[in-house]
């Protein structure tokens, strides 16, 4: 399904090895749930309402319809996902590189525990 907001916030989330991060918030008028619903991939955002929200939701086959007669509207999502997959791309690459810096530093910490106690 792709959902539009018709009221409220909501604050799109990627997480990677563990580490969460809030990479957009949207308000009326913007949609999400698209990626999914056009490609049949699974979902790679967890989106989270900020207050109070309500979302029409528009399921495969009435889309399916509203594309059939609009082809302009299909090149012009397909542009949108286009820009949100590079940024979520270089959003997932920062957080997966900043989830290996936190692990490194937990060894290291861990390795002088074990070090200065004497442990193996």
């Amino acid at each position: 399904s792709l959902y539009v907001i018709r009221s409220g916030t909501v604050s799109v989330r990627l997480c990677v090895d563990g580490l969460e991060k809030e990479v957009a918030t949207l308000g009326a008028g913007a949609f999400f749930g698209e990626m999914s619903l056009l490609t049949g991939e699974p979902r790679r955002a967890t989106v989270v309402a900020k207050d109070d929200v309500e979302c029409y939701v528009i399921d495969r086959a009435p889309f399916e319809q509203i594309l059939r007669h609009n082809i302009g509207l299909t090149e012009e999502i397909g542009r949108l996902l286009s820009e949100r997959e590079m940024r979520n791309k270089i959003d997932r690459e920062g957080l997966s590189a900043e989830a290996a810096r936190a692990h490194a530093d937990h060894q290291a910490l861990l390795s002088r525990i074990k070090d200065f106690f004497g442990l193996s």
